[in-house]
């Protein structure tokens, strides 16, 4: 009885660190992906053309870039 309530105290523990360890990690990927994208990217102030304003009307989607990146977002769903 002893035994199985110690190993219940440090699975516990463990399962935070875990979860801890996972989001913290996370955010530093997360952070360090943002960063490079923001560096390396052609158009480093905004989206370009992956994201067109349609307010100025439908021809705005006209763009081959829009296009691909629709194809992967669909590719990867």
């Amino acid at each position: 009885m002893q035994g199985v309530g110690f190993g219940m105290i440090l699975l516990q523990t463990l399962t935070r660190m875990h979860i801890c360890f996972t989001l913290l990690a996370a955010q530093v990927l997360g952070s360090i992906a943002t960063i490079c994208a923001r560096a390396f990217a052609p158009n480093r102030l905004g989206p370009g053309d992956i994201s067109p304003d349609i307010s100025g009307g439908v021809s705005a989607i006209w763009t081959a870039w829009f296009w691909i990146a629709l194809f992967f977002q669909i590719l990867i769903w």
